[in-house]
């Protein structure tokens, strides 16, 4: 089996919260929200759902929530 095909719904989702997270501190400018706090608290949900692999993987690659310079 490929990595691909042990990646579960759950990770998929957090992958999306990720994303979703990133367009919301880059139209804040950083700045905190209401919608972030929601973002975060389903990321949070999210990540106990994940196996200890996925989380591993995460872990390892380091956060992509935070909008960088072009």
């Amino acid at each position: 089996m490929t990595e691909a095909a042990n990646i579960t719904r759950e990770f998929v989702h957090y992958r999306q919260l990720e994303r979703r997270l990133w367009l919301i501190r880059w139209r804040n400018a950083g700045e905190e929200s209401f919608e972030e706090d929601e973002v975060l608290d389903e990321m949070d949900r999210t990540w106990f759902q994940l196996s200890e692999r996925e989380q591993a993987i995460l872990r390892a690659e380091g956060p992509r929530c935070w909008p960088v310079g072009s």
